[in-house]
């Protein structure tokens, strides 16, 4: 029977396990909670009116409540509730942009982007409450007052050249400067998360956004070209602080303003300054209130999201991206199955990428134990962080590999890229099929976009056949090898140069009319 006083009571047991620091009671109580969420037959449909009647009034209490039933019975559901609570405004900006961060973390790991528009809106109140926090009185530059060799590029987070994302942030500063002569300066606006702080509003694990130490002005030799950069603690900075950082940027007189892969508190700020540019590196487009929305990641828009853009004024542009590759380590002596300790005849299936551990969900587990007991073959390759305890089945035939700077020479030991539901991973497969390796994968992701309708499957069940198609029929595995390779020509810019000075000619058509 329901019982939902018992019910926030075990809540509240697992929020005490975790705050102010987690106890070893954490783990088996969070269990309980979602067994006991199974067992009762409660859903997030029934859960959160009867959350609203209790711990509305309550932002810090809501906020930790949805995220402990969140790990213990996990819904998106919860991760959408929790962007209502942070648009009431009842916490600091710093707190809303780490809530934020939650939500736009799940979203991505879990391949819920397809409410544009909500997503769109919440963007809007961060960026707007943030420029009005800060009372700043920002004119767009007229164009002919711009300088029109200088640009501003932007993103949330510069790491190493192995990260995709930086890769090809450093790329678009690469190609400016070197084929359109232009000064980039490339701002990262950093959103460090205080943990000690958001441990009180929040149950369980959370995502924290990655830094380099440098913070500040500082410079990077990528590829023969020295990109200038400064690195700004925006959660830190003071309303003077970032007022003297706007004024600089604004006299510099950028032509435009390039964000790639950014979060919100600045869209208002950079979209007032001068013509602005925002690019996801995922597909679709970047949830964004820039003058231009440009993606080079192929696949459909749906047809919400293009009404929306459209109804919002807002122009758009697809064009092909070419970066640079990063340096490959080789730290085997030889790069064969025998050399990994994998028997000569297994059909060895990559599951890759840096969010494994939590995109290996029970139902795709179960799908490779399926796969298993249908084909004594089947032989799992794990590559990217992964410590998952699996079943028996599956531990017998399966490698965990970790994290590969040799990635490229690794791949050489995979006949086949399986993709879990998920909204990334089309790096790793982009370079599987370069090496005529096929890929099955669910529709409407990163690695859907990238490999196209040859290698998509409906559902898990469709992907089960499929895997079990490519083992058992090695005509079929050449034909989607063959075609792997060949859509991989596709892909790329083969002249980035005048791909991408369509997007130039688009950005300045727009501000000469601003």
């Amino acid at each position: 029977m329901k019982n939902f006083e018992a019910l926030c009571d075990l809540i509240s047991t697992v929020i005490e396990a975790d705050f102010p620091y987690r106890t070893e009671a954490y783990e088996p109580l969070t269990k309980k909670l979602g067994d006991t969420l199974k067992q009762e037959g409660w859903t997030a449909d029934e859960l959160l009116p009867l959350f609203d009647q209790s711990f509305a009034t309550d932002a810090q209490l809501y906020l930790m409540v949805l995220s402990a039933v969140y790990w213990a019975a996990p819904d998106m559901k919860y991760m959408f509730k929790a962007e209502e609570v942070i648009m009431t405004g009842a916490l600091n900006m710093n707190l809303t942009a780490a809530v934020h961060f939650q939500t736009y973390h799940q979203r991505f790991i879990n391949g819920a982007l397809d409410d544009y528009a909500i997503r769109r809106t919440l963007h809007r109140y961060i960026s707007k409450r943030y420029l009005k926090e800060l009372d700043a009185n920002i004119e767009m530059i007229p164009y002919e007052k711009r300088n029109h060799k200088f640009a501003v590029v932007t993103t949330y987070q510069l790491l190493g050249e192995r990260h995709a994302p930086t890769n090809i942030v450093l790329s678009i500063c690469h190609h400016l400067q070197n084929h359109f002569g232009y000064e980039v300066l490339m701002v990262v606006i950093g959103e460090p998360i205080d943990s000690n702080e958001f441990s009180k509003i929040w149950t369980g694990d959370f995502a924290m956004p990655n830094y380099t130490d440098t913070w500040g002005e500082y410079g990077i030799n990528y590829h023969d070209q020295i990109i200038h950069c400064y690195q700004i603690d925006i959660n830190k900075a003071s309303r003077a602080d970032m007022l003297s950082f706007i004024g600089e940027i604004y006299g510099m007189r950028p032509e435009f303003i390039w964000q790639i892969n950014g979060l919100p508190r600045m869209d208002q700020i950079w979209r007032s300054m001068t013509t602005y540019v925002a690019m996801p590196v995922t597909h679709g487009h970047e949830v964004s209130d820039a003058h231009l929305l440009a993606r080079y990641q192929a696949g459909d828009i749906l047809p919400e999201t293009a009404e929306y853009i459209k109804a919002f004024g807002q122009e758009t542009i697809y064009f092909k991206m070419s970066g640079f590759g990063y340096s490959e380590e080789q730290k085997e002596d030889e790069y064969t199955k025998k050399g990994f300790g994998i028997p000569e005849d297994a059909f060895t299936i990559g599951i890759i990428g840096n969010r494994i551990e939590r995109e290996v969900t029970e139902e795709f587990r179960q799908m490779m134990v399926t796969i298993s007991e249908k084909n004594p073959k089947a032989y799992f390759i794990f590559i990217g962080p992964f410590e998952q305890k699996l079943p028996e089945i599956l531990e017998q035939r399966s490698k965990k590999l970790g994290y590969r700077k040799d990635f490229l020479n690794v791949l050489k030991i995979i006949d086949l890229f399986m993709n879990p539901k998920r909204s990334g991973g089309g790096g790793g497969a982009v370079r599987a099929m370069r090496m005529g390796i096929p890929v099955t994968t669910l529709p409407e992701c990163d690695v859907a976009n990238s490999a196209g309708n040859d290698f998509i499957c409906k559902d898990y069940d469709e992907m089960t056949s499929d895997v079990l198609h490519y083992i058992q029929d090695s005509s079929y595995y050449h034909e989607q090898s063959e075609k792997a390779k060949n859509h991989f020509k596709t892909l790329f810019s083969n002249d980035i140069k005048s791909d991408l000075a369509q997007v130039l000619d688009k950005i300045l058509e727009i501000a000469k009319k601003q």
